[in-house]
């Protein structure tokens, strides 16, 4: 008779994190206040007043908690606040001063638009219906998915949050779909779509004042300093033609000097159909934000007639 088998079971071990990323929070926290501190008592240079110094001391230590993160931004934004002020180097209300520039809401009320546009789906449903209408081959779908990101740039004011969050999926599904991965056979058509995105991504950026996070903020800079202000259409005015024609450029030259393998892409469009599908109707969360931001957008193009301010408009529509 058979003796039953007794099934082995293979247990892996989580292996051990070591000292430095069981508590890697604390210690890059900890470098950055030391870098802080370090230049915080060192003898303030010819030129600078101890105040100034200190100042610094405070704005590097941030910095670098920018780029370490050892906490969230918003984190290492409040600390830095918090010690200008309770170091006595500036006033509560000099330190809230910045907050006071119309221009900060209208990037709060940018970002929160974003927010919706993903959280509903509505941008993947934009850039889904181009993808079915106009993706029959490599080419044309390079152009869908950079007018695609043209219409979400107008609402959405992160490059990042538009790629990372919006076409970077898009493009991984229809390589997978396609069988171009990064491990096999990437310049079928993958490579051809990464970089026609990253490419025009930088052109959408510029074209409308909301395009990104940094537009608003040189604005700010150019009203604090020159005592200019430049309203949103203004900006696309100055913008629109030479944005424009890199746009009908740059999709054509990336497939003339970066061609893809793949020239047709049937897949595309199918799975344009599917992704639809899975989304179905219009939801009347996206319904409403739509309109909204139409309404928005033709605010924001009509403050010259209207004389009500791109922030009031901003704020009104979050």
């Amino acid at each position: 008779m058979a003796i039953p088998q007794k099934k082995l079971e293979v247990v892996e071990k989580t292996p051990t994190k070591g000292f430095y990323y069981k508590y890697k929070k604390f210690i890059l926290l900890s470098l950055c206040v030391s870098v802080g501190a370090a230049i915080w008592f060192y003898p303030a240079p010819n030129g600078f007043s101890e105040a100034s110094w200190h100042l610094f001391a405070i704005f590097a230590s941030t910095a670098l908690g920018f780029m370490l993160q050892p906490v969230p931004n918003g984190v290492v934004a409040i600390l830095a606040l918090v010690m200008t002020v309770a170091t006595g180097i500036l006033e509560i209300n000099q330190a809230l001063s910045g907050f006071s520039a119309s221009v900060i809401w209208l990037i709060v009320s940018a970002f929160i638009f974003s927010v919706g546009l993903i959280k509903t789906g509505l941008g993947e449903r934009v850039a889904y219906l181009l993808m079915k209408k106009f993706g029959s081959n490599s080419l044309r779908l390079g152009y869908s998915l950079s007018f695609g990101d043209l219409l979400l740039s107008l609402f959405i004011p992160s490059n990042t949050a538009r790629s990372g969050g919006i076409m970077f999926p898009i493009i991984r599904s229809i390589s997978e779909v396609t069988g171009s991965t990064l491990e096999k056979r990437p310049r079928k058509i993958g490579a051809y779509l990464i970089q026609t995105v990253m490419q025009t991504e930088n052109i959408t950026s510029g074209l409308t004042l909301t395009g990104m996070a940094g537009n608003l903020i040189i604005i700010a800079f150019i009203s604090q300093i020159a005592n200019v202000e430049i309203s949103w259409i203004a900006w696309f005015a100055a913008a629109i033609v030479p944005c424009l024609i890199c746009l009908l450029f740059i999709p054509w030259i990336v497939y003339k000097l970066y061609p893809p393998e793949m020239k047709e892409t049937p897949e595309a469009k199918v799975l344009a159909e599917k992704a639809l599908a899975k989304l179905g109707p219009m939801k009347w969360q996206e319904k409403v934000l739509g309109i909204i931001l139409i309404l928005t957008i033709t605010g924001w193009a009509t403050t010259n007639l209207t004389n009500i301010d791109a922030t009031t408009i901003g704020l009104a529509a979050v």
